[in-house]
């Protein structure tokens, strides 16, 4: 949790890997340097960094980690909530999990499951991440293996299915706790902190104590409230940005988008029109808009209207 040191730890190896001209270190150093920064709250300060890295991978000819720098700066954009680079990523950089797999675009895989989740295809997530695990598994690769299944159980958790989320997290603490992982938890923010808590109901205090120290969950509920503190929307869908609409509303809103006016609407469901101005006063709170036109819009974009 001691991110300015850990930035000074890395900020210091950097000249070294300069020296040596070892693109492939420096890169690394670069793309652990820029997560630091954004879970300090620091992204501003990472696109400067972004462009002399792709400099340096595009001077010294090292093609291949071109994929993964541009999985680094869609991660920083998961971050920022910028939906529209996001899509952008996914349509037209990211690597396609139905061609041959390549353990070089792992990082990117691990991100595209971020930018899934973040865009509302949690059904793609736990397809990629039950793929990836088949992988990593026979590679020995327990860090990545943990990350899979924390990423799955975010996919169960957010599709609704509470019971599947907390089997997937379950291997990734039974995995966490043999190495004593941190980060690759708490990182997660908010929805991890979502997480732990149906892990809380569903085992008892006694059980937990017993499996999984407690001193432990504590550093990761530490991190995770302080991401989820500093970037509340990481990770959540459009639609998950705005308030849920009742049934009444949901009804209006259609017929809003259908040209009716407010007495039209009020006729045809049998109310008085100061209940439907109520329910569209609502309806601009919960999709953040001033106007019909804006509601309709939003509501288009984030999938309310089909």
């Amino acid at each position: 949790g001691d991110t300015f040191n850990a930035l000074l730890l890395v900020a210091g190896t950097i000249p070294a890997l300069e020296a040596e001209r070892d693109i492939r270190c420096l890169f690394v150093a670069f793309v652990l340097q820029m997560k630091i920064l954004i879970f300090g709250g620091q992204t501003k300060s990472t696109s400067e960094m972004f462009e002399n890295i792709r400099e340096k991978v595009k001077n010294r000819r090292f093609e291949e980690l071109e994929a993964s720098l541009e999985a680094a700066i869609c991660l920083y954009h998961c971050y920022e909530g910028d939906y529209e680079y996001i899509e952008d990523w996914l349509t037209n950089v990211a690597p396609n999990e139905n061609d041959e797999i390549f353990m070089m675009d792992m990082y990117s895989y691990f991100v595209k499951m971020r930018c899934y989740l973040q865009t509302g295809k949690y059904m793609m997530t736990l397809l990629l991440s039950r793929k990836l695990t088949q992988y990593l598994q026979k590679g020995f690769r327990p860090h990545d293996v943990c990350e899979c299944y924390i990423l799955s159980a975010m996919a169960c958790l957010k599709a609704g299915d509470k019971e599947n989320a907390y089997i997937e997290l379950d291997k990734a603490l039974e995995i966490g706790s043999k190495l004593g992982y941190v980060r690759v938890f708490g990182d997660e923010g908010q929805i991890m902190l979502d997480l732990l808590s149906i892990y809380n109901l569903k085992v008892s205090k006694k059980e937990a104590l017993n499996v999984y120290d407690s001193s432990w969950i504590k550093k990761i509920k530490g991190v995770a409230l302080e991401i989820s503190n500093r970037y509340p929307d990481y990770l959540k869908s459009e639609s998950e940005l705005y308030g849920k609409l009742s049934k009444s509303e949901q009804q209006v809103l259609h017929m809003m988008a259908q040209g009716f006016k407010n007495d039209e609407i009020a006729f045809q469901l049998n109310v008085k029109t100061v209940t439907v101005k109520f329910h569209i006063t609502n309806i601009f709170k919960k999709l953040m808009v001033q106007n019909r036109q804006q509601a309709i819009n939003r509501a288009r974009e984030i999938g309310y209207l089909e």
